[in-house]
């Protein structure tokens, strides 16, 4: 357990050092892409008739930690799992052991047994919150990537719910269709930069990411996209008024939705090539016996964020005619 600390350290260096700003605090292990090893921070104790104690300890020393690395804003775990907005999350009693979940993994997303859970956390983790300064620097999370009618009335019961207990909580999530936001069921969407347009035709602020793809004509970091295009994404964001960039993926080092470390020195694509996975999409750096080993790729889109910082810095709008070749996140100079 010590050895984590140590060698996380390096990592979250290594993304202030690159102009994020943002860093996921994996508050309880994150339902996303598959079922993955128990990585929650918090410790857990079930009482009887049906009560719960919860020991923020680890939790703290990550945002300490982070706090100490220069970290701004804190990402907390999707309270809901992916792509469906159907169950509760997986928690456990016992980090170590994947056998100590707290309920079946089918358990509803709206059930009586994650509502007792969410009803007795969530005061506990908005104290918390205020306690450590945090409330006002934090990004909460629904449920990643939902889609299509049935996962839109899904995700409006999850909404209800959460706020119900914790009206407190702004929510954003990765989404590409903006019924999502017209329906005020997020407050911050983070559209895929194929679907930004949409938003933008609705008059709808958003962030922007990428995952999987587009690719072709559309931004990208991929290991065959040019330095040039990488180079651009600064330049785009500020153009075309992103508020936020969600940021996939630093260190997936694993076969997707699997608990199976590869070598990503010789598979780049999470063993998933041809299923999806372009390579260069899962991550941006490598590992190393001490911390991170770097990528030209990483490099490039940090000069891209500290292009967006001068001309920030030099109050240049984002509408200046000087911007006039930048239409889209497809459409945009793309030669060095």
């Amino acid at each position: 357990e010590e050895k984590f600390w140590t060698l996380v350290e390096p990592y979250i260096k290594d993304i202030v050092d690159h102009q994020m700003n943002t860093l996921h605090t994996p508050l309880f292990t994150p339902p996303t892409d598959g079922v993955k090893r128990p990585t929650q921070l918090m410790n857990v104790t079930v009482l009887p008739n049906g009560k719960y104690t919860f020991d923020f300890s680890n939790v703290k020393r990550w945002v300490d930690l982070a706090n100490k690395c220069g970290i701004e804003y804190f990402e907390w775990s999707h309270f809901f799992t992916q792509w469906g907005v159907k169950n509760a999350i997986r928690i456990y009693r016992d980090n170590k052991d994947p056998d100590s979940l707290l309920w079946p993994p089918e358990t509803g997303a709206t059930s009586d047994t994650y509502r007792n859970f969410l009803k007795q956390f969530l005061p506990e983790f908005h104290n918390f919150l205020q306690k450590e300064n945090l409330l006002t620097r934090s990004f909460f999370h629904v449920s990643d990537e939902p889609h299509g009618d049935e996962q839109l009335e899904n995700y409006r019961y999850a909404r209800a719910l959460l706020k119900e207990l914790a009206p407190w909580m702004k929510v954003m999530d990765a989404l590409s269709d903006p019924r999502f936001a017209l329906q005020g069921l997020t407050d911050m969407p983070v559209a895929g930069i194929g679907a930004a347009q949409q938003f933008a035709d609705n008059k709808i602020p958003c962030w922007v990411y990428f995952c999987c793809g587009p690719r072709g004509t559309y931004l990208n970091r991929l290991f065959d996209t040019p330095l040039a295009k990488i180079r651009m994404s600064g330049w785009l964001f500020y153009k075309l008024h992103a508020l936020g960039f969600l940021h996939w993926g630093h260190n997936y080092w694993q076969k997707f939705q699997t608990q199976r470390i590869i070598d990503v020195y010789q598979d780049g694509a999470g063993d998933h090539w041809g299923g999806g996975l372009p390579y260069g999409d899962t991550f941006v750096v490598y590992p190393g016996e001490t911390g991170p080993v770097d990528s030209i790729r990483w490099e490039q889109f940090a000069e891209s964020l500290q292009d967006y910082a001068l001309l920030q810095s030099a109050g240049i709008s984002p509408d200046d005619p000087m911007f006039a070749e930048i239409k889209g996140y497809d459409k945009f100079p793309k030669t060095e």
